[in-house]
């Protein structure tokens, strides 16, 4: 039996989030830390599919429409400046509801009807020197709070779109 080789995987505390708007003149950067986050739904061409049927029996599948990637992660800090209090600029809970630092920020959304979505970028790297990113569109936010033990958890449910282009709602490199 062969001995595994290779690098070691990344880890919860090797992920950094970037949150960004259009142009990215808005961005700030939550971790590395202890996060917690899943990605599910991510398939191949980024579209459902739809199942094509002859007199009650599967003939095939078909490309639907485009789906959106629903997940969400956490952000926990013992100190509570990081999450709300106003005189720190970079605080998730402003990028989350476009208040704040973040209040003149340019949506990810190009219809224009005013709905806020930003970008995502998620940056995952380890002690070995080697990352993945996994980026989002655009992002529509919202935002659980918290109080536990180990402090103040921010819990940022996301979905993301395509990026009203006809193109991907994510990119993997």
């Amino acid at each position: 039996m062969a001995i595994p080789q290779g690098l070691p995987a990344f880890s919860r505390r090797d992920v950094a989030v970037t949150i960004y708007d259009s142009g990215e003149t808005h961005t700030m950067t939550v971790g590395p830390g202890d996060f917690l986050v899943s990605f599910p739904g991510i398939q191949a061409g980024d579209t459902g599919v739809n199942e094509v049927k002859s007199r009650g029996f599967h003939v095939g599948l078909v490309i639907g429409d485009q789906e959106p990637v629903e997940f969400s992660f956490n952000v926990t800090s013992g100190v509570a400046d990081d999450i709300t209090n106003a005189a720190v600029r970079e605080r998730i809970l402003d990028a989350v509801r476009k208040t704040g630092d973040w209040a003149d920020a340019v949506s990810m959304e190009t219809v224009g009807c005013g709905v806020w979505c930003a970008g995502l970028r998620f940056v995952f790297s380890n002690s070995c020197g080697k990352s993945a990113t996994i980026e989002f569109a655009k992002v529509r936010m919202s935002a659980d709070v918290e109080l536990t033990e180990s402090g103040m958890t921010a819990t940022i449910n996301c979905i993301a779109y395509g990026d009203g282009e006809g193109g991907s709602s994510y990119t993997i490199t």
